[in-house]
């Protein structure tokens, strides 16, 4: 499957291990290092290695969609920085549902919640605090 079939929104999730792959391909063209992505880590800067072993990356949704699977909504954690997570292992489970309009909804704490909407099924602006969305449809045929 090419990368921009895997490196898109979708309402279904992806094989990790194909995910992966992509990610790296998609990291390596663009010459970005295999580090952890969390700028206050010491992997951010230093040799992936633990007591003299390679220590391996995590690859993790920012916004806690495991189908949103846009490279800005994905980066590389050391397993520390994993660990810290509200999301991690299924933290999300039962807080994000799917739609194929393109955005989850992330339930939070005391029944708060969270739009997550890529930009690419419609446009989405935040207008003195309000959110304001506009889904483009395809028109009808007459």
């Amino acid at each position: 499957m090419p990368p921009k079939n895997i490196l898109v929104y979708s309402e279904k999730k992806i094989n990790a291990a194909t995910l992966r792959r992509h990610f790296l391909e998609w990291r390596a063209e663009r010459n970005l290092p295999t580090r952890c992505d969390e700028p206050t880590c010491k992997f951010h800067n230093k040799p992936l290695e633990w007591n003299g072993k390679p220590l391996p990356l995590i690859l993790d949704h920012k916004n806690g969609v495991n189908s949103d699977n846009r490279p800005q909504n994905l980066r590389l954690l050391c397993p520390n920085c994993d660990a810290q997570l509200e999301t991690r292992a299924g933290g999300n489970k039962g807080r994000v549902k799917k739609s194929s309009g393109g955005f989850g909804l992330v339930r939070g704490v005391a029944g708060k919640k969270n739009y997550v909407l890529p930009t690419e099924p419609g446009h989405f602006a935040l207008t003195g605090g309000q959110a304001k969305m506009t889904i483009h449809s395809p028109k009808r045929k007459s």
